[in-house]
């Protein structure tokens, strides 16, 4: 349904805009989360054990793909809105 102007915009556009939201969620899982929860870990008090419950853990990761892989996707939106 798109005009041949329009599929020669939206293909890259679309391939751009996956590619740099599993980026984003690789910069979050390799540099961020360990650093996160290595900041966790030293701020343990000692005498308390650290026992995160599976269900926290994993929201608390998919928000943070979410938020880093919605905040690299900034140029494909500029790019959008310019051409708009």
């Amino acid at each position: 349904g798109l005009y041949q102007r329009e599929k020669r915009l939206a293909m890259p556009l679309l391939v751009t805009a996956v590619s740099l939201f599993y980026i984003g969620c690789a910069f979050a899982y390799f540099l961020v989360l360990p650093s996160v929860f290595g900041f966790l870990a030293k701020v343990t008090p000692d005498g308390v054990a650290m026992m995160t419950d599976i269900n926290a853990y994993l929201d608390f990761v998919l928000v943070i793909f979410l938020a880093f892989g919605a905040s690299f996707e900034l140029p494909v939106a500029l790019v959008v809105l310019v051409l708009l």
